[in-house]
């Protein structure tokens, strides 16, 4: 180590190259951010809760995005869903740090609860600083950016899987309406029997507060693999080259990475605990393919430290390959990165013609 130190013939410049570098802004990038999440520590902290009024709903089942449509370099707007309320709130840079604003519900107040600890939004975003994916591979921690990585390679145009959307109604996504009712010509539907018979146990996850809309699971010599599916409607109803159709679901497979690590476990309880509740309420089962006990079975070998192997697939019949750009090429070209280097996750696309 001391001999290296001292060679004058190492140029430290070029042992800096690859490093992520960071810096103090006081406006938001003119960049179209693609995803917001929860700090790492939300995950790990145990039990939040949110209250509204005498209202209490688990973070779990809370789904948080970015209000793209509406943000600019002033401000940031996002949403934190679940199925008893949305909040709705915007952020700004100040000199130390980001300012958390809500916006509605007004009528009641609203606390992000840690045990015995009640907080505004403003103080529990300080405590817990989100990160916020930037398209260009960037990633902002209040108001601390983190440059993107250098010569990010784009995402092979040959990679992009095309599938076969006969019959489908592409602007359907969920294959159960908001009346509970089956819908077959949904993508998520007709998807679900395309890889019936790649994976043992199948799982519909749709839903505030996610893990994905499909989960697959399988048995390997290498442990658990666990396939994500992240599926989006078509805009308009047809395939096309609007990047739009990408950035959402962009945003929810960057968000996949907290599973490895903070929840990985804990993945098989979200799901028997979100079927409960499905059930409860008179919903069909989570559990497309196998049984309530294969669960069992796979959180049993979780717990005795069986590897677990994630993957992420895009599932946006929207995208069409021929129509591809390479403004989308750049953007699922620093998803798959960000997987990989953070995460060591495999990323593919699967698309239209």
């Amino acid at each position: 180590m001391g001999s290296l130190l001292v060679n004058e013939s190492i140029d430290p410049d070029s042992i800096f190259k690859g490093t992520l570098k960071s810096s103090l802004i006081k406006l938001y990038p003119n960049i179209r951010p693609v995803n917001f999440d929860w700090a790492p520590e939300v995950y790990d902290g145990g039990a939040i809760l949110l209250q509204y009024g005498n209202v209490f709903v688990s973070f779990e089942d809370c789904t948080i995005s970015i209000d793209a449509e509406n943000s600019d370099e002033r401000y940031l707007f996002f949403t934190i869903v679940n199925d008893s309320f949305t909040i709705r709130a915007k952020s700004s840079l100040k000199s130390s740090g980001a300012f958390y604003e809500l916006l509605s519900p007004m009528d009641k107040p609203v606390y992000f609860v840690r045990g015995n600890v009640s907080e505004g939004i403003d103080d529990f975003f300080n405590h817990f600083i989100p990160a916020i994916f930037y398209a260009d591979g960037s990633v902002l921690y209040g108001n601390h950016l983190v440059d993107s990585p250098i010569n990010t390679p784009k995402f092979a145009k040959n990679d992009l899987q095309i599938e076969d959307w006969t019959g489908v109604t592409l602007s359907k996504e969920s294959q159960w309406s908001k009346q509970h009712e089956l819908q077959k010509d949904s993508i998520q539907y007709v998807f679900s029997k395309k890889i019936w018979d790649r994976h043992q146990l199948i799982i519909d996850d749709d839903g505030a507060g996610e893990i994905a809309d499909l989960i697959g699971f399988d048995e390997s010599e290498e442990g658990i693999e666990i396939t994500l599916y992240h599926l989006k409607f078509a805009l308009g109803g047809k395939p096309s080259g609007d990047i739009n159709n990408l950035y959402q679901v962009c945003g929810q497979a960057v968000k996949s990475i907290r599973w490895k690590y903070t929840m990985s476990r804990r993945i098989f309880d979200s799901i028997l605990k979100r079927d409960e509740s499905k059930q409860s309420s008179g919903r069909a089962s989570s559990i497309l393919k196998g049984t309530h006990e294969n669960v069992l079975r796979f959180r049993e070998q979780a717990l005795n430290s069986r590897m677990l192997k994630f993957h992420v697939v895009i599932v946006q019949p929207g995208l069409s390959k021929e129509k591809c750009s390479e403004e989308i090429l750049i953007l699922l070209g620093n998803v798959k990165q960000f997987l990989l280097d953070v995460s060591a996750i495999d990323f593919n696309v699967i698309c239209s013609k």
